[in-house]
């Protein structure tokens, strides 16, 4: 089957002095593009879910994936919202959980409708600067924000912010509760 195809041709690392990037890997500066920031489903997939997959089986993909994040789709495949692990575990049914039967338990009880989630232009972000961004996230009181391929933020979803992602980027320390919102992350950068 790979008859075919020829082979690429690779050499020891010996002479290799350092890694090249995008960016590169200090920690950002405010005058840093804010686009920095962003996971783009260009370089990584998404988790999706559907409206209708258990409980159980969305925390096994997120869980799989290490991400803590996952968009919803509905029986059509039309993005309908997004669901974070944290979730499953601050919902109002979280102690109904506890005893009824968690495989019964379906993402839609609780997905947060698209309507309630906050996106950006990343036509507006291509512009900005890390500080503008950190400022306006130090409104959001999520732990996620979709990023949108125009400034209408009416197309299609080409990848987020998270909080979590943002920490890491200026090298806070994240709690292993995951519960940051953008507002502490923020507050902990600028606190230096």
């Amino acid at each position: 089957m790979l008859s075919t195809y020829g082979a690429i041709s690779f050499r020891p690392a010996e002479n290799i002095t350092g890694i090249m990037g995008l960016y590169d890997w200090r920690k950002p500066a405010l005058d840093d593009p804010a686009a920095r920031a962003i996971t783009d489903f260009f370089s990584r997939q998404p988790i999706t879910l559907k409206t209708t997959d258990t409980v159980i089986k969305a925390k096994q993909i997120m869980v799989n994936s290490h991400m803590d994040f996952a968009l919803v789709l509905n029986d059509k495949g039309d993005f309908c919202g997004g669901i974070c692990s944290t979730d499953f575990d601050h919902s109002a049914a979280t102690h109904q959980l506890e005893s009824a039967a968690m495989e019964n338990r379906l993402v839609h009880e609780f997905m947060t409708p698209k309507h309630q989630l906050s996106v950006l232009s990343m036509t507006d972000l291509r512009r900005a600067p890390m500080g503008t961004l950190l400022r306006t996230l130090e409104q959001v009181e999520s732990q996620h924000i979709l990023i949108s391929h125009n400034s209408e933020l009416t197309d299609k979803i080409l990848g987020l912010i998270s909080a979590r992602d943002l920490a890491r980027l200026f090298r806070i320390p994240f709690a292993e509760s995951g519960q940051e919102s953008f507002q502490t992350i923020v507050s902990a950068i600028i606190a230096g």
